[in-house]
């Protein structure tokens, strides 16, 4: 017949029984964190794209194309219409976003290297500079 265990015997196991536990506690809490922590995560963590690089909303060149051109966008309270319509063509990450316009959704941008003038976009890599008036 075999012999009842003795405390000295269960020690073991019952250690084992208890790292089981405080990992499985322990894993919770992580998951459980995770879960209530993801929501905040997107107001955290912001990715703002300040060239024109992915900018997919284009002017439409006329086909008749006026002698002084109609404004285009309103930004800081100011009309801005084309110069004129020759394009400008360009890589997309040299330019650099300066401004959009709420009412059409047209981008103001401005060259990397520096200078004054400010264009939009009219198709991947190509730009028409515009004017304020």
């Amino acid at each position: 017949m075999s012999e009842a265990p003795t405390p000295e015997t269960l020690q073991f196991p019952r250690a084992g029984i208890w790292l089981a536990t405080t990992l499985l506690v322990g894993f919770g809490g992580v998951v459980a964190f995770s879960v209530l922590d993801h929501p905040k995560a997107s107001a955290l963590e912001a990715f703002s794209e300040t060239t024109a690089a992915g900018d997919t909303y284009y002017y439409e060149v006329p086909l008749e194309k006026l002698a002084v051109p109609d404004p285009v966008l309103q930004w800081e309270g100011r009309p801005w219409a084309p110069v004129n319509f020759e394009k400008f063509k360009t890589s997309d990450p040299e330019m650099l976003r300066v401004g959009t316009d709420e009412t059409s959704g047209l981008t103001l941008y401005r060259r990397r290297t520096g200078g004054e003038e400010r264009f939009i976009k009219t198709d991947i890599g190509e730009y028409l500079q515009v004017q304020s008036r």
